[in-house]
């Protein structure tokens, strides 16, 4: 086969013996695959997972199906598949024609080559079927519950062809809209399917859509599993906390090398920018040690105020438990925030040749983290960079998670 596209199984060789790492694409630079460091299933960026020998091994009949399938495995451990990525591929490949045969008859509109496989029928749908379409080549999935007769219960926000954002019912091919669907197994479901169409009747004309926490995803599987959870939300989170951070450090480098007394990023122009900023804080009274805890708070504050405005947001639709969860995990950002923050200081105190917060050991504090954090490559610049960072990431990790302990908890 010649170029990998989205859902195909593909695999790189990793030494001269012929030994392979195997993964399924998920998208222009996205993989996923069985890590050989942490023995768990993650998603990877291709040019970290790729040797420059990528070649395809399998394409689907249904893209969408083995992705949607292959992420109900993120996380998983490599024992499960006997410590193989081959065979995690495998299992996922085997899944999607096993588990989930019911597709659309809908021709496919994707850019996967078409197949003479045979595909399933509307009749073969029951009411409270999960369905999920997948949409712009599957970057994103849209889901529904099926409830007969040819009608969809979905929330139509970000749906593809509306601009509506209720709960409502529709077509089967107004909701796949000639993308294909496939149907979501549920072997754990907390209703039976019949109870989960009533679920889902009594939200019908429920105005309240928001895409990071109240979603497609997160109606379909409270109907079916009373579990007010998206994975797409879930993944996003984790994929955008390391980046978004990474922005926030080279914004604090920026302003460090801009408002001092000596300007840039040599050392003498860092320790001037970071005693201008915690003078600035503590009205005089603090120095280059109060500037790196003052950026560290900035970024993980940020970080806090973004997660808790977006994904942790309270909604007066919302169960008592889920509203509680979410209360938790805003509480614990900001405590998050202040813990990466104080740990920031305390790292570039103890890291350096030179202990202590004093110029010389600020300096080597930051060299160390900074050269540690790029392979040697950086110093103080790159110390700047990271310990801003850090708070960011403590506060979407440390509110995150005890939102989902606390969700789990209620469960």
């Amino acid at each position: 086969m010649s170029k990998a596209l989205i859902g195909d199984h593909i695999a790189t060789r990793i030494d001269d013996s012929g030994n392979e790492i195997h993964a399924i694409k998920l998208g222009k630079y996205k993989v996923i695959h069985l890590s050989k460091n942490s023995n768990k299933v993650v998603i990877s960026h291709m040019g970290s997972f790729s040797h420059g020998n990528l070649r395809v091994v399998n394409r689907p009949d249904d893209p969408g199906a083995v992705i949607s399938l292959a992420k109900r495995y993120l996380d998983k451990s490599g024992k499960h598949f006997l410590n193989d990525s081959q065979k995690f591929v495998n299992a996922v490949f085997k899944g999607h024609k096993n588990v989930q045969p019911r597709t659309s008859n809908t021709p496919d509109t994707s850019n996967h080559p078409k197949t003479s496989t045979q595909v399933g029928h509307i009749s073969s749908l029951k009411p409270g079927d999960h369905l999920v379409s997948p949409r712009k080549l599957g970057l994103y999935h849209h889901h529904g519950i099926y409830i007969g007769n040819g009608v969809v219960i979905h929330y139509s926000g970000w749906a593809g062809n509306t601009t509506d954002s209720k709960v409502a019912k529709t077509t089967l091919k107004s909701f796949h809209d000639g993308n294909g669907y496939h149907v979501v197994p549920h072997p754990d479901a907390k209703v039976t399917k019949e109870e989960a169409v009533k679920r889902a009747k009594r939200r019908l004309g429920e105005d309240a859509y928001y895409l990071f926490s109240n979603n497609c995803e997160h109606f379909v599987n409270w109907c079916i599993d009373k579990n007010h959870h998206s994975q797409q939300v879930d993944i996003g989170t984790s994929a955008g906390t390391v980046p978004g951070a990474a922005t926030l450090g080279t914004a604090g480098r920026a302003v460090v090398a801009a408002t001092g007394s000596v300007a840039g990023t040599s050392g003498a122009g860092i320790m001037s920018g970071l005693a201008t900023v915690g003078r600035v804080v503590t009205l005089g009274t603090g120095g280059a040690a109060a500037g790196i805890g003052a950026l560290g708070a900035a970024s993980g504050t940020g970080a806090a105020a973004l997660l808790n405005n977006t994904v942790l947001k309270d909604d007066e639709h919302l169960e008592d438990d889920e509203r509680e969860a979410r209360s938790i995990g805003r509480k614990a950002t900001y405590a998050g925030a202040v813990a990466g923050s104080a740990g920031s200081v305390a790292a570039v105190s103890a890291a350096g040749s030179t202990a202590g917060l004093s110029a010389a050991g600020i300096s080597s504090g930051l060299t160390a983290i900074g050269s540690a954090a790029t392979g040697g490559l950086g110093g103080m610049a790159a110390g700047v960079a990271v310990t801003t960072a850090a708070p960011a990431v403590a506060a979407v990790a440390v509110g995150y998670g005890l939102y989902k302990v606390a969700k789990w908890f209620s469960d």
